[in-house]
């Protein structure tokens, strides 16, 4: 189990750090977001949170974390700490699990063997995210970042993702939140400082028993 959490507030942002304790810190990243330079900075470390990363952000800025509970086994890979980067820079946060059966399926697609849910439902997917995703059995709510550090979320049916008003983000409901619709992507504006839907896309997969 992982969590995402996001806040213009950098008090906010330790608020969902709290709330979001229970969901894992053998890991954890921050990704800031700074719309003045279309640039996005990514720390990431294992174990608890490291608050000194809080101090001096940009103002106007987006703080983005994942804390995470791996759901393969404790393994201290670096590489394997959210997000996942592709090679053309894009950033994947995700919080869920994808099925083994589904993972091989996408390496046979891709000529790949890759191990890492994370990396596998990345580099399927985001090329063509509406068309790709309904391929993908499992779990997912998730945080892309791509071109000019552009902040777009989405999740199926059953993995949860909160938001507010004000742009703040969160694995866990809080005060003021409301889910964001399955099946819909959110892009985050800087401009209105809040999520807006953008489109849809289909998972057929749905409804995912484990």
């Amino acid at each position: 189990m992982c969590s995402i959490i996001g806040s213009f507030s950098v008090d906010i942002f330790k608020e969902l750090l709290i709330l979001n304790k229970s969901r894992g810190s053998f890991s954890y990243s921050l990704t800031i977001i700074d719309p003045h330079t279309d640039n996005s900075i990514t720390h990431k470390d294992f174990g608890d949170f490291d608050l000194s990363l809080l101090e001096d952000i940009p103002a106007g800025s987006y703080l983005l974390g994942h804390c995470q509970a791996p759901t393969n086994g404790l393994h201290k890979i670096a590489g394997r700490i959210h997000p996942y980067i592709m090679e053309d820079g894009s950033k994947l946060l995700h919080n869920g699990i994808i099925k083994s059966k589904n993972i091989s399926f996408i390496n046979e697609q891709l000529d790949t063997n890759y191990e890492w849910d994370t990396q596998a439902l990345a580099e399927y997917t985001i090329p063509a995210l509406t068309t790709k995703l309904p391929d993908i059995e499992g779990s997912f709510a998730c945080a892309l970042i791509n071109e000019r550090s552009r902040l777009k979320i989405f999740r199926n049916m059953i993995a949860p993702l909160f938001i507010n008003p004000q742009g703040d983000l969160s694995s866990t409901k809080f005060e003021t939140s409301m889910s964001i619709k399955e099946n819909t992507f959110y892009v985050l504006s800087f401009r209105e400082k809040c999520f807006i839907p953008i489109g849809n896309f289909v998972n057929t997969h749905n409804p995912y028993y484990f």
